[in-house]
């Protein structure tokens, strides 16, 4: 493993792709988080997410790993880049000449993908505890809001390995993004056509609480983390308690693991059956 781990790092290092992306990660989450803490203009107000106990713990861990979530996209580019250039560059081939199986070049680039998404965790982690030793005007560690940190590393494991099964598969890295949005506009279409049949049938979906497109794979991921707005008073008492309150549901999580699990599995499957 620690072989792997020196190859994939000797190949990576010097990809300046690689280094972009990865400073552009650290400097957006270090700046965000700067910029969530000071007034931020909206509709002609001045809205602090202090004043709203978003830094409060113990939901600044919910708040924050939601509000980075997004940026794994940087790791995506970052995963697809390296590994369309084994293929447009040869370094595939060559290091499977050189004696590395197929079976370690996706288990290289798994670890990679456990690794950037262990350390994008740690970062938001380390930062939400600073923000929360700060903010908070009662510090509260142990909680149940401590599972979205897991989410959080989960939901990273899931996209990622989805990235690379996409760029295994068609080799480009800008058509495996390309991909990637197109499938989640396909799963937003899914997910509408089913609500609203449902809705039209006078049917119920295949629970009080859930419909068959939140087990899609972006769909599962994006439930890991839950929108978690409701949380703030300010937002229940303009809603008149309206909108529904956050749940933590674990099913999302296990299901997300599950895609990791399958995404690697179908990886390692195109790259056995493949003529590199």
């Amino acid at each position: 493993m620690k072989r792997l781990l020196n190859i994939e790092w000797l190949k990576t290092i010097h990809y300046r792709t690689t280094k972009l992306f990865l400073l552009a990660y650290v400097a957006i989450v270090v700046l965000g988080t700067i910029t969530l803490t000071q007034d931020i203009p909206f509709l002609g107000l001045n809205i602090n997410l202090d004043d709203l106990g978003v830094f409060q713990t113990p939901q600044i861990w919910h708040f924050m790993t939601f509000a980075f979530a997004i940026l794994k996209i940087f790791l995506a580019i970052i995963v697809v880049t390296n590994i369309s250039n084994e293929f447009s560059y040869g370094t595939l081939k060559q290091n499977l000449i050189d004696g590395l199986s197929k079976k370690e070049f996706v288990l290289s680039k798994t670890l990679t993908i456990v690794l950037m998404s262990a350390a994008a965790t740690l970062l938001v982690f380390f930062i939400s505890l600073l923000l929360g030793l700060q903010k908070s005007t009662e510090f509260v560690f142990m909680s149940t809001d401590l599972w979205y940190v897991l989410s959080f590393f989960v939901k990273h494991l899931a996209f990622l390995s989805f990235a690379m099964l996409l760029c295994i598969w068609v080799r480009k890295s800008a058509l495996s993004l390309a991909l990637l949005f197109i499938w989640w506009i396909i799963e937003s279409i899914i997910r509408t056509m089913e609500f609203f049949t449902y809705k039209s049938l006078d049917m119920k979906s295949i629970s009080k609480d859930y419909y068959l497109s939140d087990f899609l794979p972006l769909r599962a991921m994006e439930q890991t983390i839950p929108n978690p707005a409701t949380r703030v008073n300010q937002v229940q008492e303009m809603t008149q308690g309206m909108l529904p309150p956050v749940v933590l549901e674990p099913i999302f999580l296990v299901v997300s693991f599950a895609y990791f699990i399958l995404f690697v599995g179908l990886s390692y499957w195109l790259v056995k059956r493949r003529d590199l």
